[in-house]
């Protein structure tokens, strides 16, 4: 299903969470905190589109962060993600360094950083 006007960006943030599998009523599933997004306006001689950075976090158990970050690895390239006017043309995701456990969380808190980057093309 294709969202009429939805920003390439705002396309790519629902499938990052579908991928990681938010659940706000669910605690073992993990949370996506986002830090910043950045686009920018692209050209080659021949396409027209956008280039996006995204910092993000994901916080949680730390073994449900773990498959979050493998779910995003392996699937995030693959997705379908419908965008008006646009389409996804590549993609890359860089996990930073983990973060420090949050006070007052137990041990099995995980804090992981992520930088994706993308590239979507103009239909």
């Amino acid at each position: 299903m294709q969202r009429i006007g939805q920003h390439p960006a705002t396309a790519i943030l629902r499938g990052i969470n579908e991928l990681v599998r938010i659940g706000a009523v669910d605690r073992q599933l993990p949370i996506v905190v986002v830090e910043d997004v950045r686009s920018t306006e692209w050209a080659s001689i021949i396409f027209t589109g956008l280039r996006h950075e995204f910092d993000l976090r994901l916080e949680g158990e730390a073994d449900s962060v773990a498959a979050a970050l493998l779910s995003l690895a392996d699937d995030m390239p693959e997705v379908d993600l419908p965008m008006a006017g646009h389409f996804l043309a590549e993609i890359a995701i860089a996990p930073g360094d983990p973060g420090q456990a949050i006070a007052g969380c137990t041990g099995g808190h995980r804090v992981q950083r992520l930088r994706i980057e993308a590239l979507t093309v103009r239909d």
